[in-house]
């Protein structure tokens, strides 16, 4: 596994590519041709020595696997790397077979390219590739963020109820509200959701009075 060797170095803040193409030419021409689009490449030729970047390297952030690799197979692959490190992927392959397009994406695959491709159709690809891959790990980190609230946090839980009940909303949905509510008032959720519970309450008792008085 080498570091691309192209001559236009990538920013400090480019995406991190990791190509696995065992076909040197083609892996060293999509290489330069990604770098000189701005990202940072790192290329292995096989499953192992890709293995061997994902647990070296800092996290990648979009993995582009031929699916015919010697040893392992880039299908195999990447079972192993969504398993292991979450990193969204997109397949190449010379087979157009629809068996092997369906693997593919049955294993999560963002895209299915066929060779040969050009620099030009890749970059586009790789773009809407993390796009997608950055929506995906966001709503990861609402889910782990729901699930911790709703474990450390009782009025927490009580206030998505509260929301999810008043606007219809899913759980997802519901946190998402009083997690912008809470920002937009510069309080931690857990306040919010206090002050959102307390105003339930209140207004209950305002709805009970109004009743009784009747």
């Amino acid at each position: 596994m080498t570091a691309s060797t192209a001559s236009v170095p990538a920013s400090p803040a480019a995406a991190r590519i990791l190509l696995v193409e065992d076909e040197f030419v083609i892996r060293r021409t999509l290489a330069r041709g990604m770098v000189r689009a701005g990202f940072e490449v790192w290329e292995a030729e096989d499953a192992l020595s890709a293995m061997d970047a994902v647990g070296g390297q800092a996290p990648f952030d979009l993995a582009i696997l031929d699916v015919s690799l010697p040893g392992m197979s880039g299908i195999k692959f990447a079972e192993w790397l969504r398993s292991n490190a979450s990193t969204p992927f997109i397949m190449l392959s010379g087979n157009a077979d629809d068996t092997v397009v369906q693997a593919a994406i049955h294993c999560g695959a963002l895209s299915y390219l066929l060779k040969p491709i050009e620099v030009g159709q890749i970059v586009p690809v790789i773009r809407g590739a993390l796009a997608r891959g950055e929506d995906i790990r966001q709503l990861r980190e609402n889910q782990r963020q729901i699930e911790h609230a709703l474990q450390s946090d009782r009025c927490t839980s009580m206030a998505i109820g509260v929301l999810m009940q008043r606007h219809a909303l899913d759980e997802r949905e519901a946190f998402e509200r009083l997690r912008l509510d809470a920002r937009r008032h510069r309080v931690a959720i857990s306040t919010h959701a206090r002050r959102l519970l307390e105003s339930a309450s209140r207004r209950r008792a305002d709805s009970k009075e109004e009743k009784e008085g009747r």
